[in-house]
């Protein structure tokens, strides 16, 4: 099912961060809980980011240049508000655009900077 495979521990997909914006960031899925999943997006990394997570070119195929995870804007996703019909529009429509998924060190090594970045919310803390 498209459904689990989007939105399971290590998918990444694209979306935007903000309604009607033209840059789409990459997202991957770090923590599931019941019908919840925290998402943390993936932005270009400049001097004075939170440096708990830095990706580097080749760690994921979409990564082209250093990067760093943006735990500030994690969120949490109700996967029971996404039925399959809306999940497959969000698709056609390039709201949503599924990547490869995030390697097992990839995946740890970003569970790990959520554990010591001050920037992600307290509230998220407890899923890791």
């Amino acid at each position: 099912m498209i459904h689990k495979q989007i939105f399971s521990l290590g998918s990444t997909f694209l979306t935007d961060n903000k309604p009607r914006s033209k840059k789409k960031h990459l997202h991957i899925v770090i923590a599931i809980h019941e019908d919840q999943a925290l998402v943390v997006n993936i932005t270009t990394y400049k001097p004075g980011c939170d440096s708990s997570c830095i990706i580097i070119t080749g760690e994921h195929d979409f990564i082209e240049h250093d990067s760093f995870v943006y735990y500030a804007g994690a969120r949490l996703m109700d996967l029971s508000k996404i039925t399959p019909a809306k999940l497959e529009l969000l698709i056609k429509r390039d709201m949503i655009i599924p990547k490869s998924p995030a390697s097992t060190d990839l995946l740890k090594k970003i569970q790990e900077g959520a554990k010591i970045s001050d920037a992600l919310p307290l509230k998220f803390r407890t899923l890791l």
